[in-house]
């Protein structure tokens, strides 16, 4: 974990493929986030938020089954709600708040059996 730091810059390119964790909240990453960490299928927890990481939301979420936590809010990122979320029945903790995210909410999210905490807000979505 190095969140709530003031790196700044483009997060590395060169990950660790087995990493599992990667809190880097809070600080001043900025640019898009590396495919790589999207290629990493064993993360478990991802939280990137309130940094300036811009680009696409749907790049690169379709490989995280497993995860847990994901928390991308307070960036810039943008494009519709990714649809896949509902496949991720490990899924716990969701934040996409404060984004540039539109389009439908799938109904079946609220069939996630584990999701504990859900944080859309600020976005331009619908039912």
């Amino acid at each position: 974990m190095i969140g709530y730091n003031l790196f700044s810059g483009e997060l590395p390119k060169q990950l660790d493929p087995n990493l599992t964790r990667l809190e880097i909240q809070s600080n001043n990453f900025s640019g898009r986030i590396p495919s790589e960490i999207w290629s990493s299928k064993d993360i478990a927890v991802l939280d990137e938020s309130n940094n300036g990481f811009s680009g696409d939301i749907l790049v690169g979420l379709t490989a995280f089954s497993g995860i847990l936590t994901l928390s991308l809010g307070r960036n810039r990122l943008s494009g519709k709600f990714p649809s896949n979320i509902i496949s991720w029945k490990s899924l716990t903790n969701l934040g996409l708040e404060n984004k540039l995210i539109s389009g439908e909410i799938a109904s079946a999210i609220g069939l996630l059996p584990n999701l504990n905490a859900l944080n859309l807000s600020g976005n331009q979505l619908s039912r």
